[in-house]
């Protein structure tokens, strides 16, 4: 897989340690599976305590959709559905005809540190490209995908869908960029695993765009 050239948008705030690509094969409702690394890592003792306590993290489902749209330049988010396990949510933003629309995947999770570097080192491992990221006041780290379209079109540039993956040589690339972090919600909140997952298009601008929503998340702007 080529290696990819990204925007510094935050170059105080990212610092990317490439450790090697490998193409991702696998399609899932939507084109891609945002959160494969989280729901493994949750699926553990750490995560199963957590899940029964009081609520102690914002429901996702309240989050700002007009920040969140703001902070990833398009005209608006809708709300897909909420996970059935955790707190986790997905929107869509506007469908542009030629254009996939973007995916964004938030997840926000009151649990152990031990459950993110379970994560973390799945990452390491599981296809795509791996990179440490810097977030004041947290742990974080990115894994990138990108899936290439394969084989003939059955007519110049194929039917593009609403989302990726390609179905052909002639459609764009699908690429998603998923950002995990560590850290304290402020104001007085708990330690919380917040991912956040931006798929579709253009992956050239996707890293800036999903660290900015993890700092507000973090940071208690975005609520």
């Amino acid at each position: 897989m080529r290696r990819l050239q990204l925007a510094r948008t935050e170059r105080d705030a990212t610092e990317r340690l490439p450790l090697g690509s490998r193409p991702a094969r696998a399609r899932t409702p939507g084109g891609v599976l945002l959160f494969a690394l989280l729901a493994i890592a949750l699926a553990t003792p750490a995560f199963a305590m957590a899940a029964h306590a009081p609520a102690s993290v914002p429901s996702c489902t309240h989050f700002s959709r007009v920040k969140m749209a703001q902070l990833i330049h398009v005209g608006s988010l809708e709300l897909e559905g909420r996970g059935p396990v955790g707190n986790n949510c997905e929107y869509k933003g506007p469908h542009v005809p030629e254009h996939y629309a973007d995916l964004l995947a938030v997840s926000v999770t009151a649990t152990s540190k031990a459950v993110f570097l379970k994560a973390q080192h799945l990452a390491k491992t599981a296809p795509g490209v791996y990179g440490a990221v810097k977030i004041r006041g947290a742990v974080a780290f990115d894994v990138i995908h990108v899936i290439h379209g394969e084989g003939a079109c059955r007519s110049p540039g194929g039917t593009l869908g609403e989302f990726g993956p390609p179905l052909c040589s002639g459609q764009p690339d699908w690429s998603t960029i998923t950002v995990y972090a560590y850290g304290p919600l402020k104001p007085r909140g708990p330690k919380a695993f917040v991912t956040v997952g931006l798929a579709g298009q253009e992956e050239n601008t996707f890293l800036g765009y999903v660290i900015s929503i993890d700092k507000k998340i973090l940071s208690g702007q975005i609520r």
